[in-house]
């Protein structure tokens, strides 16, 4: 069985002329006039949060897109240590039908996620549900049931996110594994933050690099987790397309 890889950038370097890019590292893989899909590098936000004024992925799509005479609206978000895919829309009917199907669960989103340690056998895949809540640190947590968030959360009026356990829904497949890591594709249900790394760290498998849930792999310079395929209905023409970002070999 192949070796899962260590680490992993995006995708191969490449040279191809038909890349284009808003920027080092972002790469424009499809735009029209209703929407942008954009492959994030490890490393960027993407989107300005209170208090970091850093560059951004939206802020260079919204430069991007104005120097052609269109708007931007973001549906979706990765996380600042994450890479992959993000689509934003360029028109405020992509916008409303795009979210929709966020919100609807119709739009397809798996991920490529290096963990530790591998798996039994009889459990290459599975489901996880639980309830996810962030805390006044800004650390998400697991639990079975909405009842089990803290009484002090509960009555913190002042921050529905934190006072609400929202239900997550992560299912995982194992590709590879060997040498005490695991190579796994991870379909979404649900979109919360962190959600992903919150999940396989409470099923015993943190990713390869994400000290902030449970990680100990020191040597590892970033978290190995990539949006690889992106699908959802084409807000102009009504049928799917779907979108690539392969991690390199």
């Amino acid at each position: 069985m192949p070796r899962p890889p260590a680490a992993f950038p995006a995708r191969p370097p490449t040279t191809a002329a038909k890349d284009k890019y808003i920027c080092r590292g972002l790469r424009i893989v499809h735009e029209d006039d209703d929407l942008i899909v954009i492959e994030k590098p490890a490393g960027m936000l993407s989107a300005i949060v209170p208090g970091d004024h850093g560059d951004n992925v939206f802020g260079k799509v919204k430069e991007h897109v104005k120097r052609r005479g269109s708007r931007a609206w973001i549906i979706h978000r990765l996380d600042r240590e994450a890479s992959g895919l993000l689509v934003f829309a360029k028109s405020e009917r992509a916008y409303e039908l795009l979210k929709e199907e966020l919100s609807a669960r119709r739009m397809h989103r798996v991920y490529a996620a290096v963990v530790e340690r591998e798996f039994a056998p009889g459990e290459s895949e599975g489901t996880i549900r639980s309830y996810l809540y962030e805390d006044t640190r800004g650390m998400i947590h697991s639990v079975e049931s909405p009842g089990e968030v803290p009484l002090h959360l509960r009555r913190d009026t002042d921050n529905e996110e934190h006072a609400t356990a929202k239900p997550a829904t992560t299912h995982y497949r194992v590709l590879t594994q060997a040498k005490n890591r695991s190579l796994l594709h991870i379909r979404l249900e649900t979109g919360r933050k962190h959600q992903i790394r919150v999940h396989l760290n409470q099923l015993g498998h943190s990713i390869i690099g994400d000290r902030r849930y449970g990680s100990d792999s020191g040597t590892e310079t970033r978290l190995c987790l990539h949006a690889m395929t992106l699908a959802f209905i084409h807000p102009a023409t009504g049928k799917e397309v779907r979108f690539e970002s392969p991690i390199a070999p």
